[in-house]
């Protein structure tokens, strides 16, 4: 009897793979996988920047109708959420003045019944720092007089106190402002009105109410409103409403060089030894934004 595996030539017999050609398979894979992923990473990263401008065209415009409806100063506030790390957009509007208030500057609280919107996660937004003109120095100083850009500040400084962090829900940001008799974008100088009825009393407002919300004594704490009063007959610090802004990836941001190790939230605040470094970061990597000065459009800068 013929033995039928000796009737096929050795030529046509099946092999398998080999040790070396697996782990040559193997390299080749990962090979097209690191290449692969940044691409795919910053496609993303566009899609997300793309998708958190698209949120805030509409949440700006729907301020700015408000704001000529209603005949107030009304705008945009920009937040970082501290529990999901999200930055966050809120709808704010001027308040009445109370005695402790410093004269010039607009006290801003949240409006009621307006849901804040979270932007796209990993995406950050920053405001464009405009600096206080010199007619109204020396009245007013500016907290951060050497930053470009406006990050997420508490009191107008950077964060760098753990005990203050750990009871804030949110750290505010800059502001978009718009005059509620012609609709168009506004530069004031602004303030955040933390406390109902005049400053460091209680209750806490909306905007108190929101940036303490992690505190367990927030409804008997006393919040100072900020820029608070001055001691003396010196300068008062204030900041002035932003007209841009710039969209960033924060993965990329918080894995950069300068950023210190350990830092509130990657460095995710303007002024101190990272200044330099963040502003140039920003200036060739982030996109900017500004917000047309009649109908309240954002437009891209080239």
């Amino acid at each position: 009897m013929i033995d039928r595996a000796q009737q096929i030539p050795s030529q046509s017999r099946r092999h398998g793979f080999t040790l070396v050609e697996m782990l040559v398979v193997i390299a080749i894979i990962v090979l097209a996988m690191t290449l692969a992923i940044p691409a795919l990473r910053s496609l993303t990263g566009s899609r997300s920047i793309d998708a958190a401008e698209n949120k805030v065209t509409s949440y700006i415009a729907m301020t700015r109708s408000e704001a000529i409806g209603l005949q107030r100063v009304e705008g945009v506030l920009f937040f970082l959420d501290t529990t999901t790390d999200h930055v966050n957009c809120v709808a704010v509007t001027e308040t009445p003045s109370q005695v402790s208030d410093i004269p010039g500057v607009t006290y801003l609280d949240v409006v009621p019944d307006r849901d804040p919107i979270s932007l796209p996660s990993g995406t950050r937004l920053w405001t464009i720092k405009d600096s206080i003109p010199t007619s109204m120095n020396p009245a007013f100083v500016e907290p951060l007089p050497n930053s470009r850009f406006l990050g997420f500040n508490w009191y107008g400084s950077p964060i760098d106190d753990p005990a203050t962090l750990g009871t804030l829900s949110a750290i505010p940001g800059g502001v978009i402002l718009f005059d509620g008799h012609s609709g168009q974008l506004t530069s004031r100088l602004y303030g955040f009105r933390f406390a109902l009825n005049a400053s460091n009393t209680k209750p806490p407002s909306g905007l108190g109410r929101l940036c303490f919300a992690n505190s367990p004594t927030l409804d008997t704490m006393a919040i100072p409103n900020w820029p608070p009063p001055p001691p003396n007959s010196g300068s008062k610090p204030a900041l002035l409403s932003q007209v841009g802004l710039v969209l960033f990836d924060r993965d990329t941001f918080a894995n950069q060089p300068f950023i210190i190790s350990g830092s509130v939230d990657q460095n995710d605040v303007t002024g101190g030894p990272t200044e330099m470094a963040t502003d140039a970061w920003l200036d060739a990597n982030a996109t900017p934004v500004f917000v047309n000065r009649y109908d309240g459009t954002l437009m891209r800068a080239e």
